[in-house]
């Protein structure tokens, strides 16, 4: 581990949520006859918009106060490895590739909870008060993403939904 700037961290954060965000909207366009569907990848894309916005005012304040988040003594490897595989699955679904609700709401549940969650609480847990709050904001939003895919799940499950 090494100290990072806490900018670095942040401009890391934006392209995930961005990416995320593109991910989404794909969703949203593949699933748009589904109406159900494609209004939770719909609003997804949309909460997704306004991490970045929240990420990048941050961005801004702390490039005018460089000190005010401190050193981040942490590994951002993870963060750096959720970022490639969400551009992989961003290329996957733009490639046209066919991609039933069931494997998009799983991809999404990866994204969320297994990179997302973990590596965001990760820096949480090195990171500076001020960072820390930061990253708290972004995974009260992670709950709401669960929720909207657990009422995308229940959609494949009440209509018998497979690969």
């Amino acid at each position: 581990m090494g100290t990072v700037d806490g900018v670095d961290v942040l401009r890391l954060a934006v392209k995930i949520e961005r990416t995320a965000g593109d991910i989404y909207r794909l969703l949203h366009t593949r699933f748009i006859d589904d109406e159900v569907a494609s209004a939770i990848w719909h609003t997804m894309a949309v909460e997704e918009d306004s991490h970045v916005d929240f990420l990048i005012t941050q961005q801004r304040m702390l490039e005018k106060v460089p000190d005010a988040f401190g050193d981040i003594n942490c590994d951002i490897s993870g963060l750096e490895d959720a970022l490639k595989s969400f551009e992989s699955i961003a290329e996957r679904f733009r490639s046209g590739k066919d991609v039933t609700l069931e494997e998009a709401v799983e991809t999404a549940v990866s994204m969320e909870v297994e990179m997302l969650e973990s590596e965001y609480f990760g820096v949480m847990g090195v990171a500076s008060p001020k960072l820390r709050a930061v990253f708290e904001a972004l995974t009260i939003d992670i709950e709401t993403h669960r929720e909207h895919l657990y009422e995308l799940k229940n959609v494949v499950k009440s209509r018998g939904e497979k690969k």
